[in-house]
């Protein structure tokens, strides 16, 4: 899903990629990959949670500071 658009961005790369084996909803995959120097990460949680319009966000700062 993530590998086709990976090489349209510049410093982008897909980091780590993993699968959750036998979890109560199923195989559950995760992947963290950078888009234009952004981290993101992505999970499919199996079969029993369809896909939606939700999003979630996580804000990574270097300091506390930052998170105020």
């Amino acid at each position: 899903m993530i590998s086709p658009i990976v090489p349209v961005f510049s410093d982008s790369r897909i980091m780590i990629s993993s699968t959750l084996n036998d979890t109560p909803t199923g195989d559950m995959d995760n992947i963290s990959f950078t888009f234009s120097g952004r981290r993101f990460v992505a999970t499919s949680a199996g079969p029993l949670f369809t896909f939606n319009e939700s999003i979630s966000f996580i804000v990574y700062c270097k300091t506390i500071k930052e998170n105020r």
